[in-house]
């Protein structure tokens, strides 16, 4: 019971003011050798930079809806941490300092075009439109 409340009281509050979330971009990813669309799906790319979190904070909780219906479509993203540039980051490396800046990735229906991602039931982001021509990570926007 009381490790129970040590893991709820450690667990980042998306509603606090110091929790916040900046998306700097969402597009339909091309994919590489080891990560492409099923057949009738898409792959969604959002960068994304966290603040405010603590060590509670669970990447893979993070869900991605339909903008249109709320339909929840996954959690559980692929994952990439980014540096403050956008550059990936290497397992190598020193830590990041905060903000924690990632690349997820999911797996969505073609048919979607806007999105929103949530965590423990708390919106992260508004409406999203998602870039209608697939690109590489790091590709320029059109």
């Amino acid at each position: 019971m009381l490790l129970l409340l040590a893991l709820l009281a450690t667990a980042p509050d998306p509603s606090s003011p110091q929790f916040t979330s900046i998306v700097r971009d969402a597009y339909r990813y091309a994919g590489n050798d080891k990560l492409k669309a099923g057949p009738g799906k898409q792959l969604v790319a959002i960068d994304i930079e966290f603040t405010g979190y603590d060590n509670g904070l669970d990447l893979d909780d993070v869900e991605i809806l339909d903008a249109t219906n709320s339909q929840v479509f996954d959690a559980a993203p692929e994952i990439a941490f980014l540096h403050a540039d956008g550059t990936l980051y290497s397992w190598n490396e020193k830590d990041p300092d905060s903000p924690m800046r990632v690349l997820l990735v999911y797996e969505i229906p073609k048919t979607v075009k806007k999105i929103q991602l949530r965590l423990w039931d708390e919106a992260l982001t508004k409406e999203l439109t998602i870039a209608a021509k697939p690109r590489a990570r790091g590709a320029a926007r059109p």
